[in-house]
C-alpha cells in the first residue's frame, strides 16, 4: 500500500473538521446531561429517591470523544489523475480530398470583332468669317510738343583755380643716378655697433644672497654671525614653502660673505666672544677708533 501524501491546506481542512466535530459532540453531551437531570428530578418527586448524579461534586466528567480515524498513508507518489483520452478521428486511406473551389463563371464569348471604345468628340468653336480681330494695345500718352527750339542740357560749370600773381614756380629736375654708381656708394661696410658695457660698482654685482644678508642686518640692527644667517634663511624657506638644503645654504652664504667682506666694502668683519667673525654694515663702525658702536653690538 502506497502512503497518501496530503498538502498543508488539506491537513488544515482535516484539523478544522475534527475541531468542529468535537464542538458538536460537546454540545450534544451537555444537552443529554440536562435531559438526564430533568428525568432524575422527576423520579425524586415521584419516588423520593436521590438522583444518581447528585453524589458527585465539581464539574461533570468530559465526554469521551472518538478519534477520527485518518486514512492510512500510502507509500510512494500519489496516483495520477485519470485523463480521458480524446478519440481521434479515424484515418482515411488515400490522398485527402481537395478543397472545393467555386468556379468563376466566364462571360460568354461574342462573335466578331470587339466593339470600339467610345470617344467623346470635342466640339470645335465655329469659324468666323474675315480677318481675326487685332489685339488691343494701350496707347501711351505722348508728351505735348513745345514750340521753339528744345532747351539745352544744363552743364555744371567747373570752378577754375584762382590765378596767382607773379611768375610761376620752376620745376626742379632730379638727375638720374645709374645703378652702378649707387652700388659703388653702398659698398662701404656697415659699422658694427659697440656692445653696451655695464659698469658695476666695485666690480661685482650683488646676488640675491648678498641682498638677503644686507636686509637681515638692517632688520635686526645688530651684528650677525653665519649661524644666525642660516637660521634666518631656514625661516624664510618655511615661510615661502620652498626646499631647504643645509649644505647648499652654507655654500652660498660663505661665498657671499667672502665677496662682500674681502673683495668689496659692503660688510665689515668684527670680533666677538666666540669662534670666527661677526659681520656689520660699514656705517655701524666708528671712524675715529675703528670700533663697533655700542647699539649695534651682538645681543
Amino acid at each position: 500500500m502506497s502512503k497518501s501524501i496530503l498538502t498543508d491546506s488539506q491537513k488544515r481542512d482535516l484539523i478544522k473538521k475534527y475541531q468542529e466535530e468535537v464542538v458538536k459532540l460537546k454540545y450534544q453531551l451537555e444537552k443529554f446531561e440536562d435531559i438526564i437531570l430533568e428525568l432524575d428530578k422527576g423520579k425524586v418527586k415521584s419516588t423520593g429517591e436521590k438522583p444518581t448524579n447528585s453524589a458527585r461534586r465539581g464539574r461533570p466528567p468530559k465526554a469521551k470523544v472518538e478519534a477520527v480515524k485518518a486514512e492510512p498513508k500510502r507509500r510512494g507518489r500519489p496516483p495520477k489523475a485519470k485523463v480521458e483520452a480524446v478519440k481521434a478521428e479515424p484515418k482515411r486511406r488515400g490522398r485527402p480530398p481537395k478543397a472545393k473551389v467555386e468556379a468563376v463563371k466566364a462571360e460568354p464569348k461574342r462573335r466578331g470583332r470587339p466593339p470600339k471604345a467610345k470617344v467623346e468628340v470635342v466640339k470645335a468653336e465655329p469659324k468666323r468669317r474675315g480677318r481675326p480681330p487685332k489685339e488691343k494695345v494701350e496707347a501711351v500718352k505722348a508728351e505735348p510738343k513745345r514750340r521753339g527750339r528744345p532747351a539745352k542740357a544744363k552743364v555744371e560749370a567747373v570752378k577754375a583755380e584762382p590765378k596767382r600773381r607773379g611768375r610761376p614756380r620752376k620745376t626742379i629736375s632730379i638727375p638720374k643716378v645709374s645703378l652702378a654708381n649707387e652700388l659703388k656708394n653702398n659698398t662701404k661696410l656697415q659699422e658694427v655697433p659697440k656692445k653696451r658695457v655695464r659698469v658695476v660698482k666695485n666690480g661685482y654685482k650683488l646676488s640675491p644672497w648678498d641682498e638677503f644678508i644686507i636686509k637681515a642686518l638692517k632688520d635686526k640692527q645688530h651684528v650677525l654671525i653665519s649661524k644666525d644667517l642660516i637660521e634666518l634663511s631656514k625661516l624664510k624657506a618655511e615661510k615661502d614653502k620652498s626646499k631647504f638644503d643645509l649644505d647648499e645654504v652654507k655654500n652660498y652664504l660663505n661665498r657671499s660673505l667672502h665677496k662682500m667682506a674681502n673683495k668689496r666694502s659692503d660688510l665689515i668683519k668684527t670680533k666677538y666672544d666666540g669662534k670666527g667673525f661677526a659681520y656689520a654694515l660699514p656705517n655701524w663702525i666708528n671712524q675715529t677708533n675703528k670700533s663697533l658702536k655700542k647699539k649695534y653690538q651682538r645681543k
